[in-house]
């Protein structure tokens, strides 16, 4: 495990309802690498569904390169007291 990362977060809104992201995490260390590209679409208010993929890469031995890419799908709903 390293101790010394260097991230980023980007967000776009491509539209009112449609968003783009983008997390990226470097170990200093290995060095290896994070990249978590998504995106998030607001189907109804207080609901959003998302698509992802994470992509992992580094040396066989680095924090993140034994790792298996992978991609998602996501439903967020928002509840609660207004």
């Amino acid at each position: 495990m390293g101790k010394d990362y260097w991230g980023i977060g980007p967000t776009w809104d491509v539209t009112p309802l449609l968003k783009a992201e983008c997390y990226g995490i470097i170990n200093l260390n290995d060095p290896s690498v994070f990249l978590g590209p998504r995106i998030k679409y607001q189907l109804i208010t207080d609901l959003d569904i998302g698509a992802g993929y994470q992509i992992f890469e580094g040396g066989s031995k680095s924090e993140y390169g034994s790792l298996q890419n992978i991609g998602f799908a996501q439903v967020q709903w928002y509840f609660g007291k207004s």
